[in-house]
């Protein structure tokens, strides 16, 4: 078995403040440490680790949403970014939630990106890059399929 059939994604939201950022070592060194041990453990078995990142369906102020990147990339040892609350339904917003994102792909760079829609609307291709993991359906199967 090649290592591209065990990687996992693993998604880490430490939910320690508001909107479940990452945390920096001088915030909490004690949970750092723990959660930065969890983190090599998933890694040293295979796992690739996600940091998570709410961008609050485009509506966090775009530096919270960077400090919390920065965080991520600089302070923990991970393999991407999961921007989490995604674009929802844009609207007459959309051409500045696209560039938004799209400012969002390219400040965290050669790292794996995950993005969750958070809704699908006609606008949602927009949104694609390359490269990026975008979440379309967060539900069950029974939700889908039979109701």
């Amino acid at each position: 078995m090649d290592s591209r059939e065990k990687s996992l994604l693993f998604f880490i939201c430490d939910n320690w403040r508001h909107y479940n950022g990452p945390i920096s070592r001088r915030e909490d060194r004690y949970y750092f440490e723990k959660l930065e041990n969890k983190i090599k453990q998933i890694q040293n078995n295979g796992g690739k680790v996600i940091g998570y990142v709410s961008t609050d369906y485009g509506n966090r102020d775009e530096r919270e949403v960077r400090k919390d990147i920065d965080l991520w990339k600089n302070e923990w040892n991970i393999e991407g970014v999961f921007l989490d609350e995604g674009m929802g339904s844009c609207g007459d917003s959309c051409e500045k939630l696209i560039k938004k994102y799209q400012d969002y792909y390219e400040y965290i760079g050669d790292k794996i990106i995950v993005t969750n829609a958070g809704y699908i609307d006609e606008n949602y291709e927009k949104f694609l890059k390359d490269g990026v993991i975008m979440i379309v359906f967060e539900n069950t199967y029974k939700k889908i399929y039979i109701s």
